[in-house]
């Protein structure tokens, strides 16, 4: 039988330390995969072996299902023992805000995201950072109304040019719930919040349709050196 490699090992360690709950792990078509089931939650992993990494197994692929669904996929480990706490995301917190930065010193692409936000909701509403390698939009907003809204947008350097993270590009909180499944785009995005028009009770006029997740715990992964380019 062909051992579990030590990086998916420590993977599978990982979730039980933070999440209390022993996952599968098991070699499916040339990938080792990691599969958590509780109640209502199903996350997966997939690991692959690439001799272009130095022959290391690294992470490739993963999903999240919630009563079936597809969500997209937690920031953290810590984010999916919530998520399994409470799958309705009744007290769902935004992820927390990155060091600010001056907008002028972020990448072209991140000033443009920066200033259409500002643009329609005040440079008050809106800061510019950085999480490690990673630029961050981030908004915070209370409406008259009572209304609160949290986004991230999260950029990541791609061939030497700086796009929306393709494996997680948006985070975005409305009244404590989780809506980010229902945004692809930035203007997605802009249209949920003008939307916005009860406390907790988004309009009428979002986007349908989930947006693709990228693995259960893209943080956890990084703290065990798979590497993701």
């Amino acid at each position: 039988m062909i051992g579990i490699p030590e990086r998916v090992q420590r993977f599978a360690d990982h979730v039980v330390e933070v999440v209390g709950i022993e996952p599968a792990i098991e070699s499916v078509a040339g990938y080792w995969l990691i599969t958590l089931t509780a109640p209502r939650v199903v996350a997966t992993a997939r690991f692959k072996h690439s001799h272009g990494r130095g022959g290391r197994w690294f992470w490739h692929d993963g999903t999240l299902l919630v009563d079936g669904e597809p969500r997209p996929v937690t920031n953290s480990m810590e984010e999916l023992a919530s998520l399994i706490a409470d799958p309705d995301g009744r007290a769902v917190a935004p992820p927390p805000l990155p060091a600010s930065e001056p907008p002028g010193k972020a990448p072209a692409a991140v000033q443009r995201d920066f200033w259409a936000i500002a643009r329609k909701l005040g440079t008050d509403a809106v800061t510019v950072g950085r999480d490690g390698k990673r630029w961050v939009v981030a908004l915070e907003l209370t409406k008259p109304n009572g209304a609160t809204a949290s986004l991230r947008i999260n950029y990541a350097n791609h061939a030497h040019r700086w796009h929306p993270d393709q494996r997680h590009p948006f985070t975005l909180i409305l009244d404590g719930r989780d809506h980010t499944s229902q945004i692809n785009n930035l203007a997605e995005a802009m249209a949920l919040l003008a939307d916005q028009s009860e406390p907790g009770e988004p309009g009428a006029g979002t986007a349908a349709g989930p947006a693709q997740g990228a693995g259960f715990d893209s943080v956890g992964v990084r703290r065990h050196s798979v590497i993701r380019n």
